[in-house]
């Protein structure tokens, strides 16, 4: 049963007015599609995010609880996951206090459930600051993870909610989603990372179910509870081949993961190539079109790897290429739009 989440006893949970806060968006390089089978994620933390101002509301004034005034967001009503933060709060017996709310985005458009997730991370800072709550960025992260799902609907995995609360801008964070330890990470020297925006989506919803529902059939068969508990790929040669294929993708995607954490930048590159063969042949979840951006973005100078992940394409490559990276990335795919996740300062 969860526990209530409890007040400071100072004068500044009374009387302290406003409060503001930010959180950032992420990118998925490693382990998207792990993260079910209780595996290991290595995320791109941005360096844009979302921004939350909470007010308290006068007394009197017969205002809602949430009187949002959204700014520079136009992707989807984000006011939903500040009133689901809120009730949230509410379950654990804080007393949320009328508020006005104002929001604003400088998110690419790197998916929307990111963007809800970077807003209930964000609201809830802003209400921990707010209301003086002693709730710790794991707890948060369970917080919001609880409002994106009650707001949006869909099945957002909780390693997006940790990554958001736990990561920093302008690093990686590796998440063990069985034991929800994040570390944090440096992207080896001289290495940046591109996002070519919206390569691709999932081809259905069912799709994606269908893929999650062959990983649970696979570690049926071989007798484990999850398919982060095989330790070797043999182990999986008695599967029948559609169950091959997907187990195959997980147990070695835990593993790239795991071996990102010591990588120099030239390992770092091959691993996400390998990533990228296993989403595109053992998960079969990249189109054609996604994979040949892929392979033209490989071809560029500089460039130590690349690969899809849903819907974008990520790529690493060398500082001093970056520039003209960017602009040919921008001429192979003309239609998509690219940003900087990651720069060393």
């Amino acid at each position: 049963m969860e526990g209530a989440v409890t007040t400071s006893a100072s004068l500044d949970a009374a009387f302290k007015q406003s409060a503001s806060a930010t959180a950032s968006g992420f990118v998925t390089l490693l382990g998207e599609h792990a993260e079910d089978q209780q595996g290991l994620t290595l995320s791109a933390v941005l360096t844009e995010g979302v921004q939350v101002a909470v007010e308290r509301a006068p007394r009197g004034t017969g205002q809602e609880r949430v009187v949002p005034t959204a700014e520079g967001s136009s992707r989807g009503d984000l006011t939903r996951v500040v009133t689901a933060c809120c009730d949230a709060l509410a379950e654990r017996h804080v007393r949320v206090p009328p508020l006005s709310t104002q929001l604003r985005s400088n998110l690419p458009r790197v998916g929307n459930d990111v963007e809800a997730t970077a807003t209930a991370v964000a609201t809830l800072r802003a209400l921990r600051d707010l209301l003086v709550l002693n709730v710790d960025d794991h707890e948060l992260a369970r917080l919001a993870w609880k409002a994106v799902r009650e707001a949006t609907g869909t099945t957002v995995g909780l390693a997006s909610a940790f990554t958001a609360s736990l990561g920093a801008p302008g690093t990686l964070v590796r998440l063990d989603v069985r034991s929800l330890d994040a570390r944090r990470l440096a992207l080896p020297d001289g290495a940046e990372l591109l996002v070519v925006l919206g390569a691709q989506a999932w081809p259905s919803h069912e799709a994606y179910l269908a893929r999650r529902q062959e990983c649970l059939a696979a570690a049926d068969a071989l007798g484990v509870n999850s398919l982060r508990d095989v330790v070797d790929a043999y182990d999986l040669t008695e599967l029948p081949e559609l169950l091959h294929r997907r187990a195959h993708h997980v147990v070695t995607e835990v593993e790239r993961a795991r071996e990102a954490e010591r990588a120099d930048a030239r390992e770092l590159g091959a691993l996400l190539n390998a990533s990228h063969a296993s989403v595109r042949d053992d998960y079969q979840a990249c189109a054609p079109d996604a994979d040949r951006r892929v392979r033209t973005l490989r071809t560029l100078p500089g460039v130590l790897g690349a690969k899809f992940t849903a819907p974008h394409v990520v790529a690493l490559a060398r500082s001093d290429a970056l520039r003209s990276f960017g602009r040919s990335a921008n001429r192979t795919s003309p239609e998509a739009r690219t940003t900087t996740a990651w720069r060393r300062a």
